[in-house]
């Protein structure tokens, strides 16, 4: 059975992320919410004030697609991870709240691993491309 991304989960005074979170699936981006609010989101207490989301690194698609969404809350544009790893995580102040997009970091799998062990609330694993809605 094929699992649904669920919405509306966000605590209260939360809810304008639920907005970016629709934008990403709307346009078909590939990230995955990762961090505390990942975690605050499954009923676990967790304080953080920030939205992590992983997304490939090198997905030049998915980063001109996330900077056309976020075109007129970025400073400067979203960019690929270098070769020499700069660009690791790019942090934005947005109106949704603080937006960390992580493309490498220390004990993150690569992007396609990581996709790949992911699991709905329900317990069935999510297919890639995830379900969007």
């Amino acid at each position: 059975m094929e699992a649904e991304i669920p919405f509306g989960n966000c605590p209260d005074g939360w809810p304008q992320v639920d907005e970016l979170i629709r934008l990403f699936n709307q346009h078909r981006v590939r990230y995955l919410l990762i961090g505390g609010q990942a975690v605050l989101l499954e009923g676990m207490p967790r304080f953080s004030m920030d939205w992590d989301f992983y997304i490939p690194p090198k997905d030049l698609e998915n980063i001109q697609k996330i900077n056309r969404i976020l075109e007129e809350e970025l400073d400067l544009p979203l960019l690929p991870l270098g070769e020499k790893g700069e660009n690791f995580v790019l942090t934005y102040q947005t109106r949704w709240g603080i937006a960390q997009f992580h493309l490498a970091g220390p004990g993150l799998p690569k992007f396609e691993e990581a996709v790949a062990g992911c699991y709905a609330p329900d317990g069935n694993r999510y297919t890639y491309p995830l379900p969007f809605q």
